[in-house]
């Protein structure tokens, strides 16, 4: 067997261990972010029970305001829900990039915000730019993408 059959067999592996990992890694993040907005609904049906004036015979200002908190709250982590979702969507995306050795360039981006999440997202990052930096990764890609 030749070292360039050698480096084939070890580049297919490596990318079907990192496209199984996205999956992983994708699922988890929208499971969480899921998870993040169920609790914000709770908190947000919590907010709901508050009497509409706050206690101590406020004036009208007073009330109004202290009825937008709830209302930021909500939108606050509407957003990061949301955000947690399409995060975890694109990584899901980009697993399947690397099973069909397409998109380098769009599994690189998705692979650096992760860096942040010490240390499981870090580990799947730094890897996923690593094999894909390869030489020999990149041919591959090349070849996948025809002419």
């Amino acid at each position: 067997m030749t070292p360039e059959e050698k480096q084939a067999i070890v580049d297919d592996e490596h990318l079907r261990l990192l496209a199984l990992l996205h999956y992983i890694s994708g699922g988890i993040t929208v499971a969480f972010a899921l998870l993040g907005g169920v609790s914000a609904a709770f908190v947000g049906v919590m907010f709901a029970a508050l009497p509409p004036v706050p206690p101590g015979g406020a004036n009208e200002n007073v009330a109004r305001e202290f009825q937008a908190i709830p209302a930021f709250m909500l939108a606050f982590f509407g957003l990061m829900v949301l955000m947690g979702i399409v995060f975890g969507v694109l990584q899901i995306v980009a697993g399947r990039c690397i099973s069909q050795r397409r998109a380098r360039v769009f599994t690189v981006i998705v692979a650096i915000p992760r860096l942040v999440f010490i240390p499981y997202g870090t580990l799947l990052s730094v890897f996923t730019l690593m094999v894909l930096e390869r030489a020999s990764v990149q041919q591959l890609y090349r070849r996948h993408a025809g002419p």
